[in-house]
């Protein structure tokens, strides 16, 4: 039980710095989310709400179930170009004037 409780107190120390070293982010005008069709009719309905996806929430049930992801929203910068394809995609456009809600960096 030591060892479970070693690796809890390490992986909230890691999620601590993790957040510490996230650099805030004040971006202009638009960001871009883009989406599988699956869930345009549930964006439509209850607009974007952040989350834990699935993939993740069963990685880190497995991996480190002590520790709770953060909800996240991912989006880009319609400026840097599109990595995730369209095919199969919605592109949901958001207008940060109307937004408040804390933005970070992902790459520089």
């Amino acid at each position: 039980m030591r060892l479970r409780e070693s690796i809890k107190r390490i992986l909230e120390e890691y999620t601590k710095q993790l957040k510490d070293m996230l650099v805030p982010a004040n971006p202009k005008g638009k960001l871009h989310h883009y989406s599988s069709y699956q869930n345009r009719e549930s964006i439509q309905k209850n607009g974007l709400i952040p989350k834990v996806g699935g993939q993740t929430t069963n990685y880190m049930s497995k991996q480190f179930p002590d520790v709770e992801p953060m909800p996240l929203i991912f989006t880009q910068d319609p400026k840097h170009g599109n990595f995730f394809g369209v095919y199969g995609n919605d592109i949901w456009e958001i207008d940060l004037s109307k937004v408040n809600a804390c933005r970070y960096r992902d790459w520089e």
